[in-house]
């Protein structure tokens, strides 16, 4: 039979799932008819979890191997084990993957069978495979044991249909992380800059990127050394990350709407849907080497770029040595409770020309580009069902992530969910349940979870993360500087002021591209390496000519090596990905 089946390591958009939620039966029990719960929240009305049937008879031991998870051993003498055997009379024996993962599921392959359930991660292929060799339950001739995972993934199940069957038309695998909302809450992307020094400088209203070069020679005016004396800088760079684009330069380009992850040699403008090729005058690529460029002559850039690692990046920002950070997480370790009390933390300050990326919901599923099935010789086809179907419940996810209700979180009045005394304590202070396990250690261990972690629950209207929940009895105060910023803002956090604001641009599900053929892909190597060798010298020309010479002449060598192919291969096969994507949008 034909492979028909899709490369996901070359997904163009970052996937955040869609399902169709379903509405939650009461917090302390595995689930009940929706007909006789509470209205589901605005916009979850057509959802539904089907409770878990009464388990009974003897516990059943389930093996999985799931290559995400580092975990190993039989998963018992926690809180969540406990909820798997109260609610599908099962327990876990993980078997070991981590960083073995490719060579120990090849060796299981060989050996002519898989576990009870396992979860493939990167490449449809490698769920193909299994298919071929007859290793994997049909889990279409099993529909009516998966209820959660039709309602609430139907289009998921759909797409492994499409591509990753062997032209059979059936699923023998289903995606996880699968979820139909948009994100609505957290955080993206930046920039982020020191709130503190912002504000001494009256928080002025930037326009576009290049409007932070003026405001980092001011910030650096206020703080031109750390508290150990060592220099700091505005802006800073690493180059692990680098393709034919470098990473920062790709992130500051997402900071409009514009993606080069995927492309090769092209570019894609969400806010206009149009392909550019990066080496186009007008292209973004040129416009934030152009940004970098002005910034190291401005005198704020880091002089190490050229050979900073990313620890070395890391250490810099960890000492409060980088104003400008790219995310949240770019700042090290330099935030503690002790510089967010003093007021010192990096936040949010965006321009008002920009468009973050927010990827619209999907039905084909995220957390990773995994999925889950059922080995074929499998002596527990029950129960290993149940489980697979528990993973796509909003309850049974949820209490697998917080325990029963009434030890580390309850629900007030308004039946919103808030953390208690003790959630707190385990919280702050690491404390485990008292049966075993940490908070949210049921979701994060096995690394079987079918809804995401940020899943809104259909009766508390709220997300399992709790990122929204209401304030509640127990929270410790607020830092003053939080507090400041959404006062300052009119946010909440990151995404809620972009789509208060505007400032976004919604990215459709894009299927993989195929892979490029052997003669396309050597130019696209070539043309890679002929970037990387130009663009820091771009960025560290002397002068403006010099740095229109050096572009010119990347523009020149890279025709001459046949650009042009690539890009002409990337439009094409963009093209059909993209009207492929959009048959998974409702």
């Amino acid at each position: 039979m034909k492979k028909r089946i899709i490369s996901v390591t070359a997904i163009l958009v970052l996937l955040l799932g869609l399902v169709a939620a379903c509405a939650a039966p009461e917090a302390s029990a595995p689930g009940t008819d929706t007909e006789t719960q509470p209205p589901p929240a605005q916009g979850q009305e057509n959802a539904g979890d089907t409770a878990a049937p009464d388990p009974g008879g003897e516990l059943v031991t389930l093996q999985l191997f799931a290559m995400p998870s580092n975990d190993s051993g039989l998963m018992d003498n926690t809180y969540w084990a406990q909820i798997l055997r109260e609610d599908l009379n099962i327990q876990l024996e993980m078997l070991p993957a981590g960083d073995d993962a490719g060579t120990r599921l090849a060796t299981m392959m060989a050996s002519g069978s898989l576990p009870d359930i396992v979860v493939f991660r990167d490449d449809l292929t490698l769920v193909a495979d299994a298919i071929e060799a007859g290793f994997l339950i049909n889990l279409d001739d099993h529909l009516d044991a998966l209820p959660n995972v039709v309602a609430n993934a139907s289009g998921a199940l759909q797409f492994i249909r499409d591509f990753a069957s062997l032209d059979t038309g059936n699923a023998f695998a289903v995606p996880l992380g699968v979820n139909n909302q948009r994100n609505t809450r957290g955080s993206i992307i930046g920039p982020y800059l020191r709130w503190d020094l912002y504000q001494q400088l009256g928080s002025p209203v930037l326009q576009n990127i290049e409007d932070y070069i003026p405001l980092l020679v001011d910030m650096l005016a206020l703080e031109p050394v750390n508290a150990n004396g060592q220099v700091v800088y505005g802006i800073s760079l690493f180059s692990d990350w680098d393709g034919v684009v470098p990473w920062q330069v790709r992130i500051l380009s997402e900071m409009h709407g514009v993606t080069q992850d995927g492309l090769a040699s092209m570019e894609f403008n969400f806010n206009t849907n149009e392909l550019t090729s990066i080496f186009d005058d007008s292209s973004y690529f040129k416009r934030i080497l152009q940004f970098l460029f002005d910034a190291n002559q401005a005198g704020i850039m880091d002089p190490d770029i050229v050979t900073n690692s990313f620890g070395d990046y890391w250490d810099k920002a960890s000492e409060g040595r980088i104003l400008f950070s790219y995310f949240n997480w770019t700042v090290g370790t330099w935030e503690t409770d002790e510089t967010r009390t003093q007021g010192n933390s990096y936040k949010g300050v965006f321009f008002e020309n920009q468009r973050k990326i927010i990827a619209a919901p999907s039905y084909v599923g995220g957390d990773g580009n995994w999925w889950i099935a059922i080995g074929s010789n499998t002596n527990h086809l029950d129960e290993a069902l149940a489980y697979v179907n528990h993973m796509f419940c909003h309850d049974g996810l949820w209490r697998l992530a917080w325990g029963e209700q009434g030890i580390a979180w309850d629900l007030g009045d308004d039946g919103k969910p808030f953390r208690t005394e003790l959630g707190w304590q385990m919280r702050l202070q690491n404390i485990p349940f008292d049966n075993g396990g940490f908070i949210s250690d049921g979701i994060n261990h096995p690394q079987t979870r079918g809804l995401p972690w940020s899943i809104v629950h259909p009766r508390f209207g709220v997300r399992m993360d709790e990122l929204d929940w209401p304030h509640g009895p127990y929270d410790p105060p607020e830092f003053p500087v939080d507090i400041d910023w959404r006062n300052a803002t009119g946010a909440e956090d990151d995404v809620d002021y972009a789509l208060r604001r505007g400032i976004y641009v919604e990215a459709p599900f894009i299927l993989p591209m195929p892979p490029m053929p052997d003669n396309i892909r050597a130019i696209a190597d070539q043309v890679e390496n002929e970037s990387r060798a130009f663009v820091y010298r771009i960025i560290l020309a002397s002068s403006q000519a010099e740095f229109d010479n050096l572009w010119q002449q990347l523009q020149y060598r890279t025709t001459g090596m046949g650009v042009e192919e690539v890009n002409d291969w990337v439009r094409v096969h963009h093209a059909i990905a993209v009207a492929e994507g959009a048959r998974y949008a409702n």
